[in-house]
């Protein structure tokens, strides 16, 4: 069982999980993507109390560094490198435990944190990842899933 009040940190993917996995592309070939407005309020509550909050994404986009940036959020494009082993590294650098983290997850390529980590999905994440989640968030992507954990961390702290 998960202890809220312990957690210092929440990872989390960005397609399909702060967003609905939907791309826009325009004519001039830029990508859109919709933020929800809530998962913003609830990094700035989270960030004032001292919770570090890194999007960790195997897709590089300007939308999401802008959004990141935006919100003092760690961004962190894999590039094809392991979510677990750029989780480790981020864990090190803070000085944290993986009991001090949560990973929030949508698909398959984030399944290999769920073998350290606690780890979160929305409701219509793919089959595998609600399979092996430890707690699936009744909000689907792009609809406040972060928010959803950072308000049992903030409340527990």
């Amino acid at each position: 069982m998960i202890k809220w009040h312990d957690i210092k940190i929440i990872f989390s993917d960005i397609d399909g999980v702060l967003t609905n996995g939907s791309l826009m592309i325009f004519n001039n070939g830029i990508y859109g993507k919709t933020f929800s407005t809530r998962d913003g309020q609830g990094i700035v509550m989270a960030v004032k109390q001292g919770i570090k909050i890194y999007w960790i994404t195997g897709r590089d986009d300007y939308a999401s560094r802008i959004r990141a940036e935006e919100l003092s959020v760690g961004y962190i494009y894999s590039n094809g490198r392991s979510k677990l082993v750029i989780v480790e590294e981020i864990l090190k650098k803070e000085k944290l435990k993986r009991s001090n983290a949560v990973f929030i997850g949508d698909d398959i390529p984030d399944l290999i944190v769920r073998e350290k980590l606690f780890f979160a999905c929305p409701q219509d994440a793919h089959e595998s990842a609600r399979a092996h989640s430890d707690l699936i968030i009744p909000l689907n992507g792009g609809q406040g899933v972060l928010r959803y954990i950072i308000d049992k961390v903030v409340n527990e702290n």
